[in-house]
């Protein structure tokens, strides 16, 4: 959908303006305004808006590419609590000029299923991740009534090429919604939408000539204008059959091509206004909403032999994909996803990916907590009260162990059923119910998280030593004294070697067969962080607030970038970018071949935690007490969620893939 503003008439002088205006109209160039249109962001819903924001044909919003960058929150309304939708079905016998016209048999009763179907379904909960500056969007969606208006269009006051037997402006539009209120009692508001459908052969234009008109433009759109005080959210859907070529559907599920088409239109012109009821509210830098960036774009799961790509309350839609901000992506559902994050009060808290709203915390006697592990609907995290712990994905326990140690601050690490975490000694423990396997005991203790990989333990352990041992029964294989390494961060282990820091600020690259030292690079600081390797190159923090990137082969400097404070923040790398974090309470996104900034957000309070990216958010920590979920192109900010205390561990993301 494209957002338009109304001319004013008095500007339409010349003929040669309104030819100017009209070839940048079709070029996607010119908003409209009106002279009574509120400003963009105000968040006023007092004053009228004629505003429309429209769905534009197949021809005219023809690039069903990817537009890339997040909706932004421009300071309106959202239909955060429950929506109630009302559909108007304006259809006489026959069009102004006496052209008798006609809805398929089944529309209206389809489309009533659909109102009742799409509250609660996947697609729905897409909406759930935008927000105002009361609460976010809920799954929640109702359908308040229906009313059947038989009488006659009024006369013709608008002049559309695509439907010449008939048109009717904007204002006959509010008309008839003004006259459904009053005839149907039903009241305004914000949750409230009104949907008018016309029928076949029945044209709109948004003013009186033909610069934007339905089926040439746009196939329908959505507003808002005011009743007794109230604004009234509503929508015009155009017979969609009256031009299935630039408004339909590529299949029909339900057999009535005119019906599933205006079924799609219907779905995209909701999603919009739930999250853009006054055109102040969702929409990316381009002025598109939730739908137009994914406009015409019906990829999805199959079903009923693939002419559907939803099945919701055993029915078959086809509709198109909305953009998620969660995924930077299109997608043809919501996502029920958890970020599970543990703070320096020992709690391990869930949060909604949609809006980091806290679901649960699961609380520990301890004031400290390590980095939690996902692994077959478990979470798996240690505890400086001894402990280590499977909790469910609902808060609830499933079991703990207790180590010989006061505090497990080491972040377990889960592989084909086995569980291995440090204590003062490592432990290897059955994952399903806790028991005990082997351990192995060094002194003074285990000092890293363990690292698993082709049935080798890796760990950097109290005495100094790197150790791989057997992961089957902690024999050792070898051993490599690198010095001591006290922040409990693994060892990386990537093609044959494994890359481990030290508290004698050195960078160690150790062959993983034999332990053969490779190569040493020496930093100003300690390293109290996992290296990243990416594209031959190692890129690691240090304690003197540089970010390293070395030849993997040599451990030769390529390139180094200064933050104002020490790394402890082990970096991730991916599409050619470093993100990691830094004391200076900066997140830092930077080029992966030249260290050049990207870009950098400032939080609350130090960032130890180490970033998780997936899908196109970063989710990290903040010892403000917050996890954040940044966009990953342009570090904006999609949401913060509130842990209750300082949060120096990665957050661990559980996402259920998408259907994009």
């Amino acid at each position: 959908m494209k957002r338009l503003r109304l001319l004013n008439s008095k500007s339409l002088a010349t003929l040669s303006i309104l030819s100017l205006m009209l070839i940048l109209i079709l070029a996607g160039f010119v908003h409209l305004q009106s002279n009574n249109a509120r400003a963009v962001g105000t968040g006023d819903a007092s004053q009228a808006t004629g505003q429309p924001h429209i769905i534009q044909t197949h021809q005219v919003g023809s690039d069903i590419s990817l537009k890339p960058g997040p909706l932004k929150y421009n300071g309106g309304p959202v239909m955060d609590s429950t929506s109630t939708t009302y559909a108007i079905f304006w259809e006489p016998p026959t069009l102004q000029d006496g052209t008798v016209t006609h809805v398929s048999p089944a529309y209206n009763t389809l489309l009533h299923r659909y109102f009742h179907d799409v509250g609660g379904s996947n697609l729905y909960e897409n909406n759930t991740q935008y927000y105002d500056s009361v609460q976010h969007i809920v799954n929640n969606s109702t359908l308040g009534g229906m009313w059947v208006d038989n009488s006659a269009y009024p006369a013709s006051n608008c002049s559309d090429s695509a439907t010449p037997d008939g048109c009717l402006s904007d204002a006959l539009i509010q008309n008839e919604i003004t006259k459904a209120l009053a005839t149907n009692g039903w009241t305004a508001g914000l949750t409230h939408m009104f949907l008018v459908y016309t029928s076949w052969g029945e044209g709109s234009c948004l003013n009186s000539g033909p610069a934007s008109c339905a089926f040439t433009n746009y196939c329908a759109y959505h507003s808002d204008f005011m009743v007794n005080g109230q604004p009234v959210i509503y929508a015009n859907m155009p017979y969609a059959g009256t031009n299935l070529t630039v408004c339909g559907v590529p299949s029909s599920p339900n057999g009535d091509f005119d019906a599933d088409s205006a079924i799609n239109l219907s779905s995209m012109e909701q999603m919009g206004a739930i999250t853009d009821p006054e055109l102040n509210g969702w929409y990316d830098v381009n002025g598109d909403e939730i739908g137009d960036k994914c406009a015409w774009n019906f990829a999805g799961p199959s079903f009923d032999r693939g002419q559907a790509n939803v099945a919701w309350d055993g029915h078959y839609y086809r509709v198109q994909q909305e953009w998620s901000n969660v995924f930077n992506a299109c997608v043809i559902q919501g996502q029920l996803g958890t970020v599970f994050a543990s703070g320096s009060n020992g709690n391990l808290c869930a949060l909604d990916t949609n809006d980091g709203f806290q679901r649960w915390c699961y609380p520990t006697q301890s004031n400290q907590a390590s980095s939690p592990t996902i692994v077959n609907q478990l979470v798996y995290f240690g505890a400086s009260d001894g402990y280590v712990y499977a909790i469910n994905k609902e808060g609830s326990r499933v079991w703990r162990y207790q180590t010989d140690s006061a505090s497990v601050i080491s972040s377990p690490t889960v592989v084909n059923g086995t569980l291995y975490v440090a204590a003062a000694s490592l432990y290897a423990l059955n994952a399903s119910n806790g028991s005990l396997l082997w351990h192995d005991t060094f002194s003074p203790g285990a000092s890293s998280s363990p690292t698993v990989i082709n049935g080798v333990v890796y760990i950097v352990e109290g005495d100094g030593n790197l150790y791989a041992l057997n992961a089957s029964d902690g024999t050792q294989l070898w051993h490599y004294q690198i010095g001591m390494n006290g922040n409990a961060t693994a060892p990386t282990v990537s093609n044959g070697v494994v890359y481990a820091g030290s508290s004698n600020d050195s960078l160690y690259a150790i062959n993983a067969t034999d332990g053969a030292l490779l190569w040493q690079y020496q930093t100003s600081g300690s390293i109290n962080s996992s290296a990243a390797v990416s594209n031959g190159i190692v890129y690691i923090g240090s304690e003197d607030g540089t970010m390293y990137a070395l030849k993997a082969k040599n451990g030769s400097l390529l390139w180094h970038y200064q933050t104002g404070n020490a790394i402890f923040s082990s970096p991730a790398v991916a599409n050619g970018t470093v993100y990691f974090g830094s004391n200076d309470t900066y997140i830092y996104a930077l080029k992966a071949n030249n260290g050049s900034l990207l870009w950098q957000y400032s939080t609350g309070g130090k960032v130890v935690s180490s970033p998780t990216l997936l899908y196109g958010i970063v989710y990290i920590g903040s010892e403000d007490a917050y996890v954040y979920a940044l966009n990953a192109s342009d570090g904006t900010l999609s949401w913060r969620g509130a842990l209750g205390s300082a949060v120096d561990t990665t957050p661990a993301v559980d996402l259920r893939t998408p259907a994009l």
